[in-house]
């Protein structure tokens, strides 16, 4: 029997996270399809700068913090030391609140700069203000997400995060509707991270009532900040290229790879689910029952991770033409080769 809750764990957690991210994967390819219906191949090159500051941002403010709420709020849990997790959970929120709104502070104070840096002209400056805002709620979102793994708080945590990415994407398409343009997109996001914020801190002290910081801030950055620079090479990885595209090429050309790299996202928010919710499994495995008990569970989680992976990569991007067609229409079919060739490469790594 105690060989098979864990198992029985990660299956309900990842059907979880596998039902949030397959509506929120529908959301955002609907929303993001209207979206780039609605918007210019420049607006839509500009959308990537401002995707661009906004993950920096986040990446910033998180200090890796939040792969430390997991794997210390699990671990504790499995120990039963309730008052050790929330010591973990409100030190985690307090460092990463006061970096976002830091950061934000900083992004609002040289909007201006940051957008002719980015986008060669200061037309945009106003959009980076509305971003500036929203980093101060975004910046906290990982860490309060990174707590809700911890708990095993899947199927909340995929209401949530449904309701809350629900909300941003209607309401960026409404903005657009309006001819808010980029401001209305960016008025969505604003709200949207505002709301997930709301209901995420909500959910997080009625766990754990009131604020308390006993647990240690070095142990955490100690743990944490290998994984910090780890996720700078991550970061890097995984903007380079619409970085160099943003300085050497139009930002209508910038719109078209974007829209294939998004398309590329939304079949990548699968695997991504079911590693999401084995992390506090093998963290409450080890509080439980030490290293070992991690070796079976590692590989049979990888074996079965790509026996999903690989035909659901391949098959896009056999379909990749009518697929990014169908995504965001016939504008954007110039994608089409650069989504097969991410799918393909997916499938191998």
């Amino acid at each position: 029997m105690t060989d098979v809750r864990p198992a029985v764990h990660v299956a309900r957690g990842a059907s979880f996270l596998f039902i949030q991210n397959f509506v929120t994967s529908i959301v955002g390819a609907v929303g993001f399809g209207i979206i780039a219906r609605l918007m210019t191949k420049t607006e839509m090159g500009v959308y990537v700068t401002l995707s661009l500051v906004f993950a920096f941002v986040q990446m910033a403010a998180g200090f890796a913090l939040p792969n430390a709420a997991v794997k210390f709020i699990a671990e504790l849990r499995g120990r039963d030391d309730r008052k050790g997790a929330a010591g973990v959970a409100f030190q985690i929120l307090r460092l990463s609140f006061i970096a976002s709104i830091v950061l934000g502070s900083l992004v609002f104070l040289f909007s201006t700069q940051i957008c002719y840096l980015l986008t060669k002209t200061t037309d945009y400056a106003d959009v980076f203000k509305i971003l500036a805002l929203d980093s101060v709620f975004s910046g906290v979102l990982p860490s309060l997400i990174g707590i809700m793994i911890g708990l095993q708080k899947m199927r909340e945590l995929a209401v949530l995060n449904i309701v809350a990415y629900t909300i941003s994407k209607v309401l960026s398409v409404a903005f657009l509707l309006v001819n808010l343009g980029l401001w209305g997109v960016m008025l969505g996001w604003l709200i949207g991270d505002l709301c997930g914020f709301l209901l995420f801190s909500g959910y997080i002290l009625r766990s754990f009532g009131m604020p308390s910081f006993g647990f240690g801030l070095k142990r955490l950055l100690g743990f944490s900040w290998p994984l910090y620079l780890s996720s700078w090479v991550s970061f890097g990885y995984n903007w380079f290229d619409r970085a160099l595209l943003v300085a050497y090429v139009p930002l209508a050309e910038v719109g078209v790879y974007n829209v294939a790299v998004t398309a590329f996202g939304v079949m990548y928010a699968i695997p991504s689910a079911i590693s999401t919710a084995l992390f506090p499994q093998y963290s409450e495995l080890q509080g439980r029952d030490g290293m070992r008990s991690l070796e079976k569970a590692v590989r049979t989680a990888s074996r079965y991770v790509v026996y999903v992976v690989i035909p659901l990569a391949v098959g896009l991007a056999a379909t990749a033409y009518p697929a990014i067609s169908l995504f965001t229409g016939r504008i954007y079919e110039v994608g089409a080769l650069p989504l097969a060739i991410l799918s393909l490469f997916g499938a191998a790594t």
